[in-house]
């Protein structure tokens, strides 16, 4: 049986050069047994997966437990847009309840079994149950978590003002004084709650030594494609390509808005990166007409995708976000309701990721809801990257916003900018996190490299405070630290390919919708040499950086 990958108003008979029937397997299961039986509880079905079977019972098997796991994502996904909407439940337990069968132990064992019994000839399905196995991996270590997440959770709850309230207070502030006080009393109301938090990370190594890992590090670093090691490596080189032209650029863009100090502190940072004095130029009104336009400048028909849901945020909601309720049939895009360049590029980013979602096989997602919801979402970030990366264009912002090409030129450089920053932060946190074993040994001397490691990649004094917090999102900062390589390759190539205006021309679109019916099929570094941009390039990364620096 053929999985065709294409999209249905684009159709092709190869995906990224690669012959549909190379994605097949004859051995591949029918899938309507599975929806035979959609009806038969979880619990029966589990006991199903913990019991031995074969063949037709064993495909049927599999089949109802990747129905639930999309389901548990695709609820999950709709209970966020609720909640975000002011409409849902902050209560995660009734979604804990229903799906807790998918992430036990037992499930686990039996999807490994299914894994090592799948023929050899089968190659998607084994590479299927390969992300699928992971994903519940990943499950597993935040269910072992669980009641200390919980605990952190409440903890986080009785501080005066959530760490996101706080950090978006500290860069709205323009005074220098009182943001850098704003920022001490938010540091400080950290402190309470960093034994949990250490506690969390020390259950997520109990949790993978039991399924068969040295640490957590370990098993996360089993479902990339690529060693930690050598993204470290990669990592320090681009911090030494890029460091002097980014202190040079930084100290520019602070002292032309006459916010530059020797002594640079998180506050500040917080406050660059909201770019604030583009705000005069990207009104609030403009963000629902922006994408609009950006998207069917690509020639892809909004009237077409029947699919996005679009709302606008409700009041408060300074932010726009992205649901992948139920992927292709059903996504959800919420536009923000606050205006300025950071709000846009967010903007944009969450609408790459609607993109790639709406545009999916549904046969794919239907089949493999783990190609949809991957354990790790690299992928995804990837699209969303690319999207984002539109604004390093002065034509394409003369075009879309309509600015003199000078306010272009001054846009695309500070964001080109930001891009560089969030690199170099995420390649020096990448080495802190991936150095970071355990909870309990983690002592001063490490908290203060972190600390002079983040400074010195970023230009901002860091505090040993922010410690653990950063640690939490270190699997953050290795994924998308691998979707901005590959999206600024993407655009290269696209540029390359269909000249330097690629988001007007036809080809360029069906060459996107093509990659997005794969969905996450493929690593970002199985993908970017099959769409003919080579492999992931941190020294290309680093020039392009550089060169985009220099525009205008």
């Amino acid at each position: 049986m053929i999985i065709s990958l294409a999209s249905d108003p684009v159709p092709s008979k190869a995906i990224l050069g690669v012959p549909v029937r190379w994605l097949s397997s004859a051995s591949l299961p029918e899938t309507g047994a599975s929806r035979a039986i959609l009806g038969v509880p979880v619990s029966v079905l589990q006991s199903a997966l913990i019991t031995p079977r074969s063949g037709a019972e064993r495909e049927m098997e599999i089949g109802v437990y990747r129905r639930e796991y999309g389901a548990y994502w695709a609820e999950k996904g709709r209970r966020e847009f609720e909640r975000l909407l002011g409409r849902g439940s902050s209560d995660e337990e009734p979604l804990h309840e229903r799906f807790a069968d998918l992430w036990t132990r037992e499930a686990l064992d039996r999807l490994a079994q299914h894994l090592e019994s799948a023929p050899e000839g089968a190659a998607t399905e084994r590479l299927a149950l390969e992300r699928l196995v992971s994903a519940v991996r990943f499950l597993r270590l935040e269910e072992a978590a669980r009641p200390v997440s919980e605990e952190l959770a409440r903890c986080e709850r009785a501080a005066s003002k959530r760490w996101e309230e706080a950090c978006d207070e500290i860069a709205e502030e323009s005074d220098v004084f009182r943001r850098r006080a704003l920022a001490l009393k938010a540091l400080n109301a950290l402190g309470p709650c960093d034994d949990l938090r250490c506690a969390r990370y020390a259950l997520f190594d109990e949790e993978a030594r039991i399924l068969g890992s040295a640490n957590h590090l370990a098993l996360r670093e089993a479902a990339l494609p690529t060693a930690f090691s050598a993204l470290v490596a990669v990592a320090d080189r681009f911090l030494e390509r890029t460091a002097e032209v980014y202190a040079a650029r930084l100290r520019e863009h602070l002292q032309a808005e006459a916010a530059y100090a020797p002594d640079l502190s998180y506050a500040d940072e917080l406050r660059f990166r909201r770019l604030a004095p583009f705000d005069g130029l990207f009104p609030a009104e403009g963000l629902d007409v922006i994408w609009r336009a950006a998207v069917e400048a690509l020639h892809v028909k909004l009237d077409r995708l029947a699919d996005l849901v679009v709302e606008i945020g409700p009041e408060g909601a300074k932010e726009a976000a992205c649901f992948a309720v139920d992927p292709p049939r059903d996504v959800r895009l919420v536009v923000g309701r606050s205006g300025g360049l950071s709000r846009y590029l967010r903007l944009f980013s969450e609408v790459g990721r609607a993109q790639y979602f709406v545009w999916l096989s549904p046969e794919m997602a239907d089949r493999y809801p783990e190609f949809v919801y991957a354990p790790e979402r690299a992928t995804e970030q990837g699209h969303a990257a690319l999207f984002r990366h539109l604004w390093l264009d002065p034509r394409w912002i003369t075009e879309h916003r309509g600015l003199t090409p000078t306010e272009a030129q001054a846009v695309a450089r500070a964001v080109a900018l930001l891009e560089l920053h969030d690199a170099r932060r995420r390649c020096a946190l990448l080495r802190v996190f991936t150095e970071t074993v355990g909870g309990t040994n983690v002592g001063e001397a490490q908290k203060e490299s972190y600390a002079s490691s983040l400074s010195e990649a970023t230009g901002f004094r860091y505090e040993q405070a922010t410690f653990w917090l950063d640690i939490e999102a270190g699997w953050d900062a290795v994924t998308e630290l691998r979707a901005q390589c590959f999206a600024l390759i993407w655009r290269d190539r696209l540029r390359t390919r269909y000249g330097r205006a690629w988001w007007r021309s036809r080809r360029a679109r069906d060459e996107l919708i093509d990659v997005w019916n794969t969905g996450a099929r493929y690593h970002l570094e199985e993908l970017a040499p099959l769409i003919g941009a080579g492999e992931l390039d941190y020294e290309s990364m680093a020039e392009m950086m550089v060169e985009a620096l220099q525009v205008g």
